[in-house]
């Protein structure tokens, strides 16, 4: 399989729109979204991101660049989704049981 320059590892947001959860992965399917589906208020950070996927399109930058860019925008507006699985899960598994757990608690 032969891996694009524009490719990058995955990221999900919560589209704008929609509400819908969306996987992008790579710095094509990024500009749709950032140009297509993105909220109608444009940042800074929305711009620069655009430009970044443009620049990875055209193989003058890196995708690990625009993935970059992609993921401050999306985090900007607050439609980054985190990913929260493996051993991210271990520690805040473990406080919760101990939180739940109260042996000397009397009723």
């Amino acid at each position: 399989m032969i891996m694009e320059k524009n490719t990058f590892d995955y990221v999900t947001v919560k589209s704008a729109r929609s509400g819908r959860i969306l996987v992008v992965r790579d710095a094509r399917d990024a500009l749709t979204l950032l140009t297509q589906h993105w909220s109608k208020n444009p940042t800074a950070r929305h711009a620069a991101a655009c430009e970044a996927c443009r620049s990875a399109i055209a193989g003058t930058t890196s995708g690990h660049n625009a993935r970059i860019a992609f993921v401050e925008a999306a985090q900007e507006i607050h439609i980054l989704v985190a990913e929260r699985t493996g051993p991210q899960m271990i520690a805040p598994a473990i406080e919760q049981k101990i939180s739940a757990h109260e042996p000397n608690k009397q009723s």
